[in-house]
């Protein structure tokens, strides 16, 4: 199948599933906790997405064990991965300074459309990010693969969403 056709099949469950969300009220989804730590998401300061980014980058760089030879590789891949950080901070930034006003005189079709153009955007930044990733893994050993993948496993922002809207 054309990878144009999988993306925008892709695109368009997503639009679906993000449609309730986007007519509802978000102001509470930027506002949420780490689940794990209790901390303020404030889009630049203490655990904003630099910070947080600096902090797994030393953290992983120390547990890979990175030899002389990949030194070259781990700093093209951590600048991509700072350059996304403070791209995303720069966004979170933007969004707060005029959240509450982006969708209250805009029709359905109108959010729907921004809704879009945003879920394209984030398509495209997580298409490079693979593409960083997968570039720095080619210089890494089996081993540091597997510490690469379980560390990202666990710091995923997924694994933090679900942690913190984990129901019992």
């Amino acid at each position: 199948m054309n990878r144009c056709v999988i993306r925008q099949a892709l695109l368009g469950i997503c639009l679906l599933a993000a449609a309730p969300l986007v007519l509802a009220d978000n102001h509470h989804m930027m506002d949420h906790h780490d689940g794990d730590r209790g901390m303020h998401h404030d889009g630049g300061g203490r655990f904003g997405p630099v910070k947080r980014a600096e902090k797994h980058l030393s953290e992983l760089e120390q547990k890979l064990n990175l030899k002389s030879d990949q030194m070259a590789a781990w700093k093209t891949y951590s600048q991509a991965v700072m350059g996304h950080a403070k791209d995303r901070e720069t966004r979170m930034k933007k969004f707060r300074g005029r959240r509450g006003s982006m969708h209250s005189d805009a029709d359905t079709a109108t959010k729907l459309e921004r809704a879009s153009q945003w879920m394209r955007a984030g398509a495209d930044r997580l298409e490079q990010m693979a593409k960083d990733t997968r570039t720095f893994q080619t210089v890494l050993t089996t081993e540091q693969q597997t510490i690469f993948d379980l560390y990202w496993q666990v710091h995923s922002p997924r694994n933090r969403w679900e942690r913190h809207h984990r129901r019992w």
